[in-house]
């Protein structure tokens, strides 16, 4: 049996410095109804029956509790934990753990990086960590002194995620022998021999952050230049060549191929079809346009939920609204609408559009990936992937043929513990037997190099 490559079409690098933390810490999905009975479920019954202004009569029991919350198992505490290492441990991290498992729990992956996924074997895991592009000029934060907008390079983080490829391919993380609980990093036996991660980057892309159309136009060419020409074979190798080899500069190098797509995230505030300003308008088409001809794909950003500062959001990112718009003077377009539309249960118009376009022959390079969708719990009677199953025996495999994995690392810990659970949900379904290698394998190869 010859091994085959599996793809995790959506995936994230960044440490604390990367994202925008006020954003995040006003997400919409992080202090719900389900967060506060969390809460709720872990005070004592008679700390609820204290009223609030009596809290300032017992100040060390409250501060007790508190802490003792705090101290306690956490998702969110799970995620800023990972993000709290620099960016160029994360690969190594995941692969670590993904090959030696962790307290008692089975690894995912053999020592030859080889594992099973419905009777077919696989021995490598495609990446595609998307950058996104935090600034956001627009934001306000009231009774604030210092009210400034975040300055988040996208320079920067590009920089980093490509020194992080570059050490993944030179070091590994081995037990401590004197910390026997802590992991340490060591040189690797040789360069790229064995590892179980390719990374093809997207890079992240908003033109209405103050980008000219001039520099819209240096940003294709310099990273996309060798793309008009090649074939499927020619750019999967090229992008293999170039993987880790950057050397810390961008300067006096060749930049093309080192990412494979682009990555847009309508909350932060892309108007993906912005008609009522010609020249934004403009600079999107010329991308659209570039990003046809060079066959580049292309994934946007479609849930009701993520790092959302802009009050348009949801218009720009619903798949029925101004994407529709796009693809409706750009049908070729190459578009992956990440976590099939909506990951909340009543907004499945979203997912209904999306269908729509899997079904319509005009929108044959449409996709969906089914990033932070695919968590499974013993409380839950019905499963996503159970959810998916039924929508091909509803629809016929054409639904299929344009679905991908994703898994939204790492911003799902906030709804599992690791990627291995993430992983092991998708491995260990009954549901979509017959469909797996198609949506982990042959589709997400056809999305990146076809």
């Amino acid at each position: 049996m010859i091994p085959k490559k599996f793809y995790d079409s959506h995936f994230h690098v960044m440490d604390l410095s990367h994202a925008n933390l006020m954003a995040f810490l006003l997400r919409e999905d992080l202090i719900t109804k389900e967060t506060i009975r969390d809460f709720s479920r872990k005070m004592k019954w008679w700390m609820k029956l204290i009223p609030l202004g009596a809290i300032d009569l017992a100040p060390g029991v409250i501060v007790r509790k508190l802490k003792e919350f705090l101290e306690g198992p956490s998702k969110v505490k799970n995620l800023l934990s990972f993000m709290e290492n620099s960016i160029r441990f994360d690969f190594l991290i995941v692969e670590h753990f993904l090959k030696k498992g962790k307290e008692g729990k089975e690894r995912m992956i053999t020592s030859d990086n080889l594992f099973l996924v419905d009777d077919v074997l696989y021995n490598k895991i495609v990446l595609c960590p998307l950058v996104i592009d935090f600034r956001y000029k627009n934001m306000q934060q009231k009774g604030i002194f210092y009210n400034l907008p975040p300055n988040k390079s996208v320079i920067d983080q590009t920089a980093d995620l490509l020194t992080a490829i570059a050490h993944y391919m030179q070091y590994e993380l081995v037990p401590s022998t004197e910390f026997p609980d802590r992991l340490h990093v060591t040189s690797y036996g040789g360069y790229r021999k064995g590892k179980l991660f390719e990374i093809y980057p997207f890079l992240g892309l908003n033109p209405q952050n103050d980008y000219t159309l001039d520099q819209i136009k240096r940003i294709f060419k310099k990273y996309f230049s060798g793309f008009d020409l090649d074939t499927p074979k020619r750019r999967s190798e090229l992008l293999l060549q170039k993987m880790g080899t950057y050397g810390g500069t961008f300067e006096g190098i060749d930049l093309s191929y080192f990412f494979a797509g682009i990555k847009f995230y309508p909350p932060l505030g892309f108007d993906p079809w912005p008609e009522n300003d010609l020249l934004e308008l403009q600079k999107n088409c010329y991308i659209y346009e570039q990003c046809i001809r060079k066959r580049i794909p292309v994934t946007t950003h479609c849930s009701n939920g993520g790092f959302i500062t802009d009050p348009n959001a949801e218009t720009y990112t619903h798949p029925g609204k101004q994407w529709f718009k796009v693809l409706k003077h750009y049908p070729e377009l190459k578009l992956n609408f990440a976590h099939f539309g909506a990951r909340n249960d009543h907004q499945t118009h979203w997912r209904e559009q999306i269908i729509d376009y899997l079904l319509n022959k005009d929108y044959e390079n449409v996709y969906t990936d089914f990033s932070c969708r695919g968590f499974t719990t013993d409380k839950q009677e019905h499963h996503f992937y159970d959810e998916v199953e039924e929508l091909i025996e509803t629809y016929g495999n054409k639904v299929c043929d344009q679905m991908l994995f994703g898994s939204d690392f790492m911003i799902n810990l906030l709804w599992t513990d690791s990627y291995n659970q993430y992983l092991a949900n998708f491995k260990y379904t009954e549901a979509l037997r017959g469909h797996k290698e198609q949506i982990c394998s042959i589709n997400p190869e056809r999305f990146l190099f076809g």
